[in-house]
């Protein structure tokens, strides 16, 4: 869902109405949401699973590669709502 939110964002930036920057805004709030509750979900797991020794031996690279996604599909969408702005066109 993250990467199909994304997707959309990303065809959505190049239009520059005000009706569609905020359709891309909600698109990038949507991811946002998504990548911060993945997350935080993947960091509960692995707290939990530090609590059993040799638990976290069990976990493999594809939890971390899952990991580090989500956090950077967060930060990449932070980054892109701070440069949202309408295209203003002279009249």
């Amino acid at each position: 869902l993250s990467i199909r939110a994304g997707v959309n964002a990303l065809q959505l930036r190049l239009v520059t109405d005000s009706i569609s920057v905020g359709t891309f805004k909600h698109h990038l709030n949507t991811l946002t949401r998504n990548s911060a509750i993945g997350l935080i979900v993947m960091v509960i797991i692995f707290i939990l699973l530090a609590q059993i020794p040799f638990a976290t031996m069990l976990l493999s690279n594809g939890f971390f590669i899952t990991a580090g996604g989500f956090a950077l599909g967060w930060f990449a969408s932070l980054l892109a709502k701070g440069q949202i702005k309408p295209i203003s066109h002279p009249d």
